[in-house]
């Protein structure tokens, strides 16, 4: 079973980005594959706990939680009123959705439910 999580932003700021990252933490931990996907400002910064872990790619930066998770952060234009405004979400949903078994959306999101929406998931 292969899992996404879609969230507003990374670094983790708030409850709803903490479950999200203690659910992909755990699930990778107990060999289910778990990625979550975000939004991150330029301006943002890989937190010191996990920069030996992260890494750069054509799509955005990647945190590796061990062989079964993995955490993208997809660029974001801007935040306005504590949503991303992340059009690369939209792109990275549309060319990853598929893989996926399950997608779970963490509410309220209104940037990460247009990118499911766009991308047709059937799941």
């Amino acid at each position: 079973m292969k899992i996404l999580q879609i969230g507003k932003f990374y670094p983790i700021r708030g409850g709803v980005e903490k479950v999200m990252w203690d659910l992909t933490e755990g699930l990778s931990e107990r060999k289910v594959q778990c990625d979550m996907v975000c939004a991150m400002l330029k301006s943002d910064a890989i937190e010191p706990d996990h920069l030996a872990l992260a890494r750069e790619t054509p799509e955005g930066r990647v945190i590796d939680l061990g062989d079964y998770g993995h955490v993208i952060c997809v660029p974001a234009w801007k935040k306005v009123a504590a949503t991303m405004i992340s059009p690369a979400m939209i792109r990275w949903m549309c060319r990853h959705a598929a893989e996926y078994d399950i997608i779970h959306i963490h509410h309220p999101d209104p940037m990460a439910a247009l990118a499911l929406w766009q991308s047709r998931y059937k799941g």
